[in-house]
């Protein structure tokens, strides 16, 4: 009767909540909990021509801009293809204040089509070129990209080991930070995998655009 009931439901329950627990295991391993990448100096980053929007505020609202570039992308683009996206920091969470901090998004412009263009400039777009710098640089890889998740993991699991590689080598990586998200590919397993290129520039004006001049 009813202890029956009690004791298979309890039963049932228990199989959800392995399963739940299973699932859940399994997306932070694919999102890259337990991944450390390696950290290298690099030479000479790529210098690229980047059609890219300024913002100054919570760096927290930079997939909304993402969002915004990808909308604004995919309504004008007359054939769909992968296009090369990059963020840009300009400032250190913690040493400015949020609403302060400045950044930027943008596509490398030689992905897009000038139809694209057009609609990205009248959106308020700009263009620059970004040149070369030597910095701390280590690659990572969204295997496939799961949102906010891979974000979070790729932020506390690069960055962390950049700073420590800096502070191994004595580096004074105090400058810009630059994410550049390369074109998509698949793997053996059909599996969607996004390689980005995570940069700490040893310059400390490496790549500032006319809205953000160096601080004084």
């Amino acid at each position: 009767g009813l202890v029956a009931f009690l004791v298979g439901f309890k039963t049932v329950g228990l199989y959800l909540f392995v399963g739940m627990g299973s699932i859940v295991l399994v997306l932070i391993v694919v999102a890259g909990y337990f991944t450390y990448p390696e950290v290298s100096v690099v030479e000479r980053t790529p210098t690229f021509p980047l059609v890219y929007k300024p913002y100054t505020g919570p760096i927290s609202q930079i997939g909304k801009a993402f969002m915004t570039l990808n909308k604004a992308i995919d309504k004008n683009a007359k054939i769909k293809q992968r296009n090369r996206m990059v963020a840009l920091y300009y400032d250190s969470p913690g040493e400015v204040p949020d609403d302060k901090l400045r950044w930027c998004v943008g596509v490398v412009e030689e992905d897009i089509g000038a139809n694209v263009k057009e609609a990205l400039f009248k959106a308020g777009f700009k263009k620059a070129v970004i040149p070369g710098r030597k910095a701390v640089g280590t690659q990572w890889s969204f295997r496939p990209f799961l949102g906010i998740l891979s974000i979070y993991f790729m932020v506390n699991r690069a960055y962390p080991e950049m700073e420590r590689f800096c502070k191994k080598m004595k580096l004074d990586a105090g400058g810009h930070a630059m994410e550049f998200y390369s074109t998509c590919r698949y793997d053996s397993f059909g599996t969607k995998v996004t390689p980005v290129y995570v940069y700490l520039a040893l310059d400390k004006n490496a790549w500032n655009i006319p809205e953000f001049p160096p601080r004084a």
